[in-house]
């Protein structure tokens, strides 16, 4: 299978394009020039890719507040060629979507996620992850990175589905051998506390930040789905413990 992967030097790209690459023909594509460059590239790439793993985007929730229109420009302006090309073509497109979009008034990064999911052509699927994590290479604005290194400000009440980005990987390979098409929730199913990561993790002393309007308490997936798929994903303190992660 021909596989296109955006956003291939990213978190989640990166862990994706690596693990295609085993048994596919793969390529990658990044910000900003490829991407920005899409009408040019679409037509001297041939043949066309059998799917299209669209993972480019900028995904900081609280820079997005600050400077929405650069997250438009990236996420929803370069990314419409993109589902164009898979529209005309008819390429199965699977996308990066965000658990967010549940309250996608929340903030301008999901609202450019919600945006996508408007965008993308019927054949595709618009993955809404959830609190995606690793033990070595999260980005360095991500939660668990930051409290592991020591770098977190403050802390907040919320509850998170932490999942595994081997278990990305893993829900991405299943959907591209599924004929599903819509949106698909790609988390645990089960939540853990920030205060109780932190408190597991070691971290004491941080303040409690309580109002948080532009983020919701809770984002917990419904993975019926993909479970349905045959999709088995780790619960995240399991995958926590077995790493015996000490401060």
């Amino acid at each position: 299978m021909r596989v296109l992967v955006t956003g291939h030097k990213g978190f989640i790209g990166s862990h994706v394009y690596e693990a295609l690459k085993k048994n596919h023909e793969v390529v990658g594509l990044d910000y900003p020039d490829d991407i920005g460059s899409w009408d040019k590239y679409s037509c001297i790439n041939q043949p066309k890719f059998d799917i299209v793993i669209h993972l480019a985007a900028f995904a900081a929730l609280r820079k997005s507040i600050s400077n929405p229109d650069i997250f438009w420009e990236n996420n929803v302006v370069k990314s419409k060629p993109i589902f164009d090309y898979c529209k005309d073509n008819n390429i199965r497109c699977l996308y990066a979507s965000s658990a967010g979009v549940y309250e996608w008034w929340r903030n301008p990064y999901v609202m450019t996620k919600k945006v996508n999911e408007l965008q993308a052509p019927k054949n595709s699927v618009g993955m809404r992850f959830f609190n995606v994590w690793a033990e070595e290479d999260s980005r360095p604005d991500m939660l668990y990175r930051m409290l592991l290194e020591g770098k977190a400000k403050y802390l907040t009440r919320h509850e998170r589905d932490w999942v595994h980005v081997d278990d990305v990987v893993s829900a991405i390979e299943i959907l591209m051998h599924s004929d599903y098409t819509g949106t698909v929730d790609v988390g645990t199913g089960e939540t853990t506390s920030v205060l109780d990561l932190a408190k597991f993790l070691g971290v004491e002393g941080l303040p409690i930040k309580e109002d948080t309007p532009n983020e919701p308490d809770i984002l917990k997936a419904n993975p019926v789905v993909l479970r349905d798929l045959g999709w088995v994903p780790t619960p995240f303190m399991d995958k926590l413990q077995s790493k015996c992660y000490t401060k």
